[in-house]
């Protein structure tokens, strides 16, 4: 025959274990410690902020074009213990890195010349990785400058609206295959 008094002592251990343990299980579930997103995203020239619309979720597909050389970089992780880090990165090859700072923060930087890439790597405390990337075009700091240059013209009936004609201009002295530069052309044919 059973004993009524151990019965009892099992089902308050059950009811106790359950009260224990009902907070954790009444809580939602959170990775927090793997968290690699930002809270906010700003990269400021001239005290505008150039990244619109910024959501934590999308990690690519922003593009800016900055009218000026230096940029104001601001983030916040979403946890405290994440660490914020940045890459400029142009034709495939890293320019300049550094460190945000735990938790987020402000850095100044100097943005390069014509199409580049700008990373922002966010470390979690467990080691996980993960960034976000702003795509920049950036023609504002470009030199304005006279270079001098050869010009062939070839083609049949100038001066006749339609008429096909071929126009090839060549610098005399040398220019750096990654500089974007505009021509003003004129003169007579």
């Amino acid at each position: 025959m059973k004993d009524s008094r151990y019965v009892l002592q099992l089902r308050s251990h059950a009811l106790a274990f359950a009260v224990v343990l009902s907070p954790m299980f009444l809580q939602a579930y959170s990775c927090d410690r793997g968290d690699t997103y930002l809270l906010s995203l700003q990269l400021e020239v001239g005290g505008q902020d150039l990244i619109q619309g910024f959501n934590p979720n999308n990690r690519s597909g922003y593009a800016v074009t900055p009218s000026g050389s230096i940029a104001t970089l601001t983030v916040d992780t979403r946890m405290d213990d994440s660490t914020a880090t940045y890459q400029w990165i142009v034709a495939g090859t890293t320019i300049e890195a550094g460190v945000i700072g735990e938790g987020g923060g402000s850095v100044v930087l100097n943005v390069p010349l014509g199409q580049s890439r700008l990373y922002i790597g966010v470390r979690a405390a467990d080691g996980n990785v993960d960034g976000y990337s702003v795509d920049v075009d950036n023609l504002s700091n470009a030199i304005a400058e006279t270079i001098p240059m050869y010009c062939t013209v070839t083609g049949y009936g100038y001066g006749f609206e339609g008429t096909d004609f071929h126009l090839s201009v060549e610098a005399l002295d040398p220019v750096i295959a990654t500089e974007a530069f505009q021509a003003e052309i004129s003169g007579l044919v």
